[in-house]
């Protein structure tokens, strides 16, 4: 068994396992499929990067093959496993991972992640990336407003009612988010879970309508709201949504959002390594 940074062989040749630690590199593999890894390019910028540990598999030409992001600025920490997928058990099997993690990757990476994490759930999504202006709906409530840290502990309230919560209060600070207001309380946000100045990419996310408030438009309203200063600011787009939540990709599509790829995310615990199959 060789250690990261050595070289061990496979069937098909020579693999390097080793940690990226420069910039140049690590965007050069991940802007082959941009929006597909635009979270990963935003984890480039400060202060995230400081927060990531980035494994990848290189074969004997020197490429990378595979790279996964651990990113341990949320809880629990994130694990994406990216480019080919016959590489990540050469990752895992050598370095230390996170006692539980939010997991993410295509179908076939994530079949390897299983082996290492016994999974609690696990939903197809769907990346979707906007490659025009977002178009404008039709009605806007003179009542959305932007939002900023006075509203933290409304939206830390809110965001505890929505499954699949990924929202950490220094995305309010450094992202986007707008709201919108009803009867004295905030009845749907939008907001951002990453903007990257430095390499031009946002995501849209911590979208979140009050049950009582849902099917009057507010949530489109709010998300074009951030998509259009987004796109003031130069920013390439995408987000992430259930593939099964067939309303919020309707209302992503008349926003003028397309489809990109469709990946797997769930949450897991390490497996200990008598348990991890063979």
């Amino acid at each position: 068994m060789w250690k990261p940074g050595l070289t061990g062989w496979r069937g098909d040749g020579a693999v390097r396992i080793c940690w990226l630690t420069d910039k140049a590199v690590i965007r050069a593999f991940l802007e082959t499929d941009r929006p597909g890894n635009a979270y990963a390019l935003a984890d480039l910028d400060e202060p995230f990067f400081a927060r990531c540990r980035w494994p990848a598999a290189e074969a004997d030409d020197g490429r990378v093959q595979s790279l996964l992001l651990i990113f341990e600025g949320l809880t629990p920490p994130v694990l994406l496993a990216m480019g080919r997928a016959d590489y990540v058990p050469d990752i895992l099997a050598h370095i230390s991972l996170p006692e539980t993690a939010m997991l993410l990757g295509q179908a076939a990476h994530m079949a390897h992640l299983a082996r290492a994490y016994r999974l609690e759930y696990q939903d197809s999504m769907l990346r979707m990336v906007l490659p025009g202006p977002a178009r404008p709906p039709k009605e806007s409530s003179p009542d959305i407003m932007r939002l900023d840290d006075r509203f933290l502990p409304e939206l830390q309230s809110l965001y505890r009612q929505a499954h699949g919560n990924a929202f950490a209060s220094y995305q309010l600070r450094q992202g986007v988010f707008y709201g919108l207001q009803q009867q004295g309380q905030l009845a749907a946000v939008a907001g951002t879970h990453i903007v990257s100045p430095a390499y031009r990419v946002a995501a849209v996310g911590n979208v979140f309508t009050r049950p009582e408030f849902r099917g009057q438009g507010y949530a489109r309203q709010v998300t074009y709201a951030v998509c259009r200063e987004l796109q003031a600011q130069g920013m390439d787009i995408v987000l992430n949504v259930e593939q099964s939540n067939h309303q919020a990709v309707h209302v992503y599509k008349k926003l003028g959002f397309r489809a990109h790829c469709v990946f797997q995310e769930g949450a897991g615990r390490r497996k200990y390594k008598t348990q991890i199959e063979n």
